[in-house]
């Protein structure tokens, strides 16, 4: 019995030893349902050119993520997903003890002694000013910090405690090789904010951000065959140290700046991914219906055809059922899933320009765009959305004859994001109106449109001359003040062979056209 009391002594002695800081895991982090977690994770999907970049940034330095809310179920997935990707995955999380994802006897004796030392002293290991992070950092080990948070609020604010970007920039100061701040984003769900579902889990978790661990692990779980990561511009803290004053209070005042680059860095990757919040048809509708340009032109309108005012508000609501979309994140989602397997398996693929593709998603992070592609087929904007989507750019509301409106196509498309517009304007100057302040009021929520500049489908493969009536829409919607600027982005869309080649030929020969 006393040798045994001995034993259990000295094994308490050996875990109170040493600087057990406690604050990193494994490459591989080993926990309870490991291997199912390894599982979920190869479902997310992290672009190949950021893949290079964060290769290319490796042989160069080291890398700390920012992320905007702290999180361990974030920091496990971003580790375990970097880590099967064979990028430089965090090892480390400042300021969280993740104490379950790490080896159980490895947890076990970190949790004691930590309860030691808060015995002892009255407080936690202090990381900072054991030079915990400074040690990870020098062995080329990367990790991850929460720009937002309680904690950081009153680290940046009112100046109590340590910083981890304050703490970067000192380590910076002894360090050779630069380090690297990449804003990170792990998304779960494709819809935008303020347009979640609502059910079981927000009946009784509510829709409290951020989320709790309970609230995160089930989100993880239920959006996980749709999570995506992105990363954003990498700052160079080696590149901003010449920059730093030398006085307490105006150092502060500049790190506080660097996190607000990193923080809007971030809200760029995730607007560009999920877009802005989507208003429902009806709330569209009511927006449009109250504007005051088109409240002053029904006005006009009921006093110059003798008509009650409610009449031609009626008229106005009907153009609008007529024209509006009725945007469906959930049935995109499917969509993209289906039209995938379509071009991998009943075609030959889709070859891409991927250069470009990385200009559109850097000038989506910042601006509204209106994607103006050649029209030969059917197919174009089937096409476009689904290769949009898959890259982590969410589906654009898009120009579609009147002609295609009919049951049961016409619901479907409304729910991939297609409004409707009538060939000709001609002798419909309300129904214009109408039709030009919906447009208009669509970028200026921020969404990006699209639509074929030539009208209708080329049927000899050269490009019909264009028509200008929804370009000089979205021009004045800018002189107007709807939006500050609009990117146009000249798509172009080839094929060995149009699926409606039989058809045109047959339209060539004399035959009617379909």
């Amino acid at each position: 019995m006393i040798d045994w009391l001995k034993r259990i002594g000295s094994k308490t002695s050996d875990m109170l030893r040493g600087d057990h800081y406690g604050y990193s895991v494994d490459i591989i982090p080993r926990f309870p349902l490991q291997k199912w977690f390894e599982r979920m994770v190869r479902h997310i999907t992290v672009p190949e050119d950021q893949q290079k970049s964060l290769e290319d940034l490796a042989r160069k330095g080291g890398i700390v993520y920012a992320m905007k809310e702290s999180s361990q179920i974030d920091f496990v997935y971003i580790s375990m997903r970097l880590h099967q990707l064979g990028l430089p995955s965090p090892v480390f999380m400042f300021d969280h003890h993740p104490y379950f994802w790490q080896p159980r006897w490895y947890g076990i004796k970190n949790l004691v002694y930590h309860c030691a030392h808060l015995l002892r002293h009255g407080c936690f290991p202090d990381p900072y000013a054991g030079g915990h992070y400074v040690e990870k950092i020098k062995a080329g080990q990367s990790g991850v910090f929460s720009l937002v948070g309680k904690r950081g609020y009153y680290r940046s604010t009112v100046l109590v405690g340590n910083d981890p970007l304050e703490h970067l920039i000192d380590i910076q100061k002894t360090c050779d090789r630069p380090i690297f701040i990449v804003p990170l984003v792990l998304l779960y769900s494709r819809r935008p904010e303020g347009r979640q579902r609502w059910g079981p889990l927000e009946f009784f978790l509510g829709q409290k951000k951020p989320f709790g661990f309970l609230r995160k692990m089930i989100s993880s779980i239920r959006g996980n065959p749709y999570a995506v990561m992105e990363t954003g511009e990498p700052l160079n803290v080696l590149e901003t140290l010449p920059e730093l004053s030398k006085d307490l209070w105006q150092k502060r005042k500049q790190i506080f700046e660097l996190r607000r680059t990193l923080i809007d860095s971030v809200d760029e990757i995730k607007r560009a991914v999920v877009g802005p919040i989507t208003k429902s048809k009806l709330e569209m509708k009511e927006i449009i219906l109250h504007h005051p340009k088109l409240e002053a032109l029904m006005e006009r309108r009921a006093r110059a055809t003798s008509q009650e005012i409610w009449r031609v508000r009626l008229e106005a609501d009907s153009y609008l059922d007529e024209i509006a979309a009725n945007y469906n994140v959930t049935f995109i989602q499917i969509a993209a899933k289906i039209f995938n397997w379509v071009w991998n398996n009943v075609f030959d693929g889709i070859e891409m320009d991927s250069e470009s593709l990385q200009k559109v998603k850097r000038a989506a992070r910042q601006h509204t765009l209106v994607y103006v592609p050649c029209h030969k087929s059917h197919m174009d904007y089937l096409l476009l959305s689904q290769l949009l989507y898959s890259n982590n750019l969410y589906a654009p509301f898009i120009a579609a004859g009147k002609n295609l409106a009919f049951w049961p196509l016409g619901p479907i498309f409304r729910m991939g994001g297609a409004f409707f517009i009538r060939r000709t304007f001609k002798g419909l100057k309300f129904y214009a109106e109408v039709f030009a302040l919906y447009v208009k009021t669509m970028v200026q929520l921020g969404h990006n449109v699209e639509f074929f500049i030539e009208g209708g489908r080329s049927r000899t493969g050269k490009l019909v001359l264009p028509k200008l009536g929804l370009l000089a829409i979205l021009i004045q919607a800018v002189e107007e003040g709807f939006c500050d600027d609009l990117v146009f982005v000249p798509t172009s869309i080839c094929y060995d062979r149009i699926p409606e080649v039989e058809s045109y030929l047959r339209e060539i020969t004399g035959g009617p056209k379909e």
